[in-house]
């Protein structure tokens, strides 16, 4: 018989919420498990605080949240309200366990906030965290799981919440059904009606765990006696009945070493039994092989000996073709050089034609010969202007070398 028990509206089992430091008595702020698996005991921790109402409602743009959302990386585009409602659950849990925390807006300095974040954990008794400050601006990960847990667990307890045993429903007998007698039990059906018992026996004796050292309330549920009421020969029979008709299929499975072992053995039996037959019709494939192998090379140094001098002709033949080959590709080699010889000599004479193009058109032109006529009579204009000149100055100074001798004669008449 399995005993069936059912929790109250208002019950919490601890077990299924991550471990959080205020539920150890530790103060850090590391996250010993997985994230996917704090964020679940997150959720359900939350929920509790009725998180749902009292910080969702009011701020119509944030929604519940989901057990991977502080888990996974949020698309580009969301990444900003990602931290910003990790932010705002850090401020609405520190103030809900008695601390007076602002919030922070959606577009403050991310760095800042994170390091003001980290000043009151510590203020608020928690241990310097071992991680830098920028872990908690992406806003998920271990880090941000683990101070969200911390918070939840300072919250309940601030908030003094307890967890209630579970209500066990009284015991009740199933009916027995009918049995289908072309039905048929599979090996897998047992494993999973044992594993289903399995796990319930787990539960009952955790849930007996944790009531030990307790006392029992008035309308606790105590642990009596079963006694059978069934006559033993009436089970028998009963037994005996049923028994040919529980018919258990092992469902083969091909990675089982067994099965493997099975058919090794299988197939060794078979090659044994036709190993024989098979040995003798191998020999005569052999002998006759060999006989055609035989055969063959005989019919091979025959036509060797026939073939003889045409295949030293053919050997001639290839030595005469390899060298014309080779004087072909002398050849080819010389016309190559010759055909840049010619592509040189070409391009040389390109250059010539074009210089001699431009000379006979420089002879043709006239007009330095009249830039040179031009320039003869500006400088005879300009000797004649210098003739001209000169006379001047020789008249001058003549006149000056008169009137000097002038004044001497003068000078020396009076002297006289």
């Amino acid at each position: 018989m399995q005993r069936r028990s059912s929790r109250t509206s208002g019950d919490f089992d601890p077990g299924q919420a991550g471990p959080g430091p205020h539920s150890t008595g530790s103060t850090l702020l590391d996250v010993h498990s997985s994230a996917d698996l704090c964020m679940d005991g997150i959720v359900d921790k939350l929920k509790l605080l009725n998180y749902e109402q009292d910080f969702c409602k009011p701020k119509r743009h944030l929604k519940p949240l989901s057990r991977t959302y502080f888990c996974l990386p949020a698309p580009m585009s969301g990444q900003n309200e990602q931290f910003f409602y990790f932010t705002s659950l850090v401020a609405w849990l520190l103030n809900l366990s008695g601390r007076s925390f602002q919030p922070p807006q959606q577009y403050d300095d991310p760095n800042m906030t994170c390091t003001n974040i980290l000043t009151e954990l510590r203020e608020a008794g928690f241990a310097p965290v071992s991680f830098p400050p920028t872990k908690l601006r992406q806003g998920y990960g271990d880090a941000v799981c683990g101070i969200l847990d911390a918070l939840c667990d300072l919250a309940l307890a601030k908030t003094k919440f307890t967890f209630q045993l579970p209500t066990y429903l009284a015991e009740t007998y199933v009916e027995e059904a009918d049995v289908n007698d072309d039905a048929e039990v599979t090996v897998n059906e047992i494993d999973d009606q044992i594993a289903a018992q399995s796990s319930d026996e787990e539960e009952l004796y955790a849930s007996l765990g944790t009531r030990e050292g307790q006392n029992f309330d008035n309308t606790g549920a105590e642990t009596v006696g079963v006694e059978a009421q069934v006559d033993p020969a009436e089970w028998r029979l009963e037994v005996e009945r049923v028994a040919p008709r529980l018919k258990i299929t092992v469902a083969s499975n091909a990675r089982d070493w067994r099965s493997h072992l099975d058919e090794a053995h299988k197939h060794s039996q078979e090659i044994s039994t036709v190993w024989p037959g098979v040995q003798t019709a191998l020999g005569a494939v052999q002998t006759e092989v060999m006989s055609a192998m035989e055969k063959l090379s005989t019919r091979e140094r025959f036509l060797n000996s026939q073939c003889e001098h045409l295949t030293a002709e053919y050997r001639e033949a290839k030595e005469a073709l390899s060298q014309m080959q080779e004087h072909f590709n002398q050849k080819q080699d010389a016309a190559a050089e010759l055909e840049n010889e010619l592509a040189r000599v070409a391009q040389e004479l390109e250059t010539r034609k074009t210089e001699l193009d431009e000379r006979g058109s420089n002879i043709s032109d006239s007009s330095p010969v009249v830039r040179i006529k031009a320039a003869i009579k500006s400088i005879k204009a300009e000797l004649q202007q210098m003739s001209v000149r000169v006379g001047v100055l020789q008249h001058q100074l003549l006149q000056v070398m008169l009137a000097k001798s002038h004044e001497r004669l003068t000078a020396d008449v009076m002297s006289g």
